[in-house]
């Protein structure tokens, strides 16, 4: 008889133990569900340096998120991959990031032959996608679910011709880019800009990505005799292409684009980046309190870094498509709707989409002075 209780008493003490590792099991099911927030960039290779741009930037505004209880009580997770800006490889790890269900986004790729090619990859799986660097003004004609951070060459690049003829009275220009989507389209833009306020471009040569000899190119620059060298490249190339130019006694002012504001650009150019101009979005001295504001959040975050334009961009982003999955109950299929019709402050102050889902942004000029970008006030 005394067995007989025994046993009972241990089949309801197993049972009980059972149902309570089931109801826990059960919790922790449904607690682990997530919301997954991609970052697609080159995070191996000289272009690594932009890819951990994306991921601090777009891991500071998760933080901040998860700091408040996430999103519906879902922790937001983020998902990191690399696409060595390689097209090839960003529309194989497109492939493999429409197949998950808990995936609301993506951030990247950097390039805009890269994000070109995965854009119909994520359009057909109803995937957000919103580039915060790439800067082609087809980028988000050609999809709904493409979004520009970056605003694009169409306005910049005449911006900043406009400011080499008229503010620095250059007459002849020399051109040297990356044969790629961003390169021709940038190209494309200066020339016609160029040659509506008057000015000539002399001569034009082009290379490809990757490329780490250009004194060919140099020497037809060089005999054409420039007021200017427009540059129009990643920094990798672009370094490379300032010191082969001062080491063949070429003195011609060099022009390009915010593609430079790189640190790692300052160091693998030396003395050739001394006098360098551009125009790009973002700059640390920018007096704007939501500049000012952003970087006080990223200096706490990430002590002993400096903030760069990308880190502010895939911080914008990330925010921005945060926000628009609230406010949607993380209903996917209304997240490109709503994202279109934002109203949205981030680091960069209000940010909404002109038609086209482009954005436009007040652009800044910086010249290299003494190792450092400097804004230039004329």
């Amino acid at each position: 008889m005394l067995k007989r209780l025994a046993h009972r008493r241990w089949l309801v003490i197993v049972t009980l133990l059972t149902v309570a590792l089931v109801l826990t099991t059960g919790c922790a099911g449904r607690g682990a569900k997530v919301v997954r927030l991609a970052v697609v960039g080159p995070l191996t290779g000289s272009m690594a340096v932009v890819g951990q741009q994306f991921i601090d930037g777009a891991r500071l505004a998760v933080d901040e998120v998860n700091a408040k209880g996430g999103l519906n009580g879902r922790k937001v997770e983020l998902v990191t991959e690399d696409d060595r800006n390689d097209p090839k490889e960003a529309a194989s790890i497109a492939q493999k990031l429409s197949l998950d269900k808990d995936l609301y986004g993506v951030l990247g790729s950097y390039s805009s032959s890269a994000s070109f090619a995965s854009i119909p990859i994520y359009e057909k799986a109803q995937i957000v996608q919103i580039t915060p660097s790439a800067s082609h003004p087809k980028l988000p004609e050609i999809s709904k679910y493409m979004f520009r951070m970056w605003t694009g060459i169409d306005i910049y690049s005449p911006q900043l011709a406009d400011f080499a003829v008229t503010k620095r009275g250059f007459k002849k220009f020399a051109v040297i880019y990356v044969n790629n989507d961003f390169g021709k389209a940038n190209h494309e833009y200066f020339a016609a800009k160029a040659k509506s306020l008057g000015a000539a471009v002399v001569s034009e040569e082009t290379f490809l990505d990757g490329d780490k000899d250009f004194k060919t190119q140099l020497t037809k620059v060089k005999a054409a005799n420039p007021d200017a060298l427009v540059v129009l490249s990643y920094y990798v190339e672009g370094a490379l292409v300032a010191q082969q130019a001062r080491a063949a006694g070429l003195k011609t002012p060099i022009i390009s684009t915010g593609t430079f504001m790189e640190p790692e650009f300052l160091k693998l150019a030396g003395p050739a980046a001394e006098g360098i101009f551009f125009n790009t979005e973002f700059h640390p001295d920018d007096p704007r309190p939501t500049v000012q504001d952003f970087i006080k959040k990223f200096r706490a975050a990430y002590p002993g870094k400096e903030p760069a334009p990308y880190h502010a961009t895939s911080y914008d982003a990330a925010a921005m498509l945060l926000q628009v999955l609230k406010q949607v109950n993380l209903d996917r299929s209304k997240v490109a709707d709503a994202l279109t019709n934002i109203q949205f402050s981030g680091a960069e102050g209000p940010i909404s989409w002109k038609a086209g889902k482009g954005i436009v942004k007040r652009n800044i000029f910086v010249e290299i002075k003494n190792g450092k970008f400097v804004i230039v006030t004329e």
